[in-house]
């Protein structure tokens, strides 16, 4: 069985220019091919075929969500600044408004908010 997923590690980053923290989503695309659990490298040609044709969906997915989050502005969303491709190792990466929050303050906040 085929399976495509991808990784996301989010972690903190400084603008140089600006000073500015961001949040830096790190987007590593995985393929690979499920044997009995494990995971294997397939060798046949029609499964790479799939599995190039599965990598170029999630990428087109990829780019679908930073198109969206181009066009969107609201209080409510998190802000998104832009988009980079790491050239040596393909990574896509999202640079996002960075919002701190302890979760104790938004489990507080949930529950004063009316349903």
């Amino acid at each position: 069985m085929l399976h495509s997923t991808y990784k996301m590690l989010t972690f903190q980053a400084r603008d140089i220019e600006t000073g500015a923290l961001m949040a830096v989503k790190q987007i590593s695309l995985s393929h690979h091919y499920h044997l009995g659990g494990g995971v294997a490298s397939t060798g046949d040609d029609d499964n790479d075929d799939d599995l190039d044709r599965s990598r170029k969906a999630q990428e087109r997915l990829i780019r679908e969500e930073v198109r969206m989050l181009a066009g969107l502005s609201h209080p409510n969303v998190v802000r998104f600044f832009g988009a980079v491709k790491v050239p040596k190792s393909g990574q896509k990466r999202e640079l996002l408004e960075l919002v701190v929050h302890e979760l104790v303050q938004l489990v507080y906040l949930s529950r004063k908010t009316p349903r």
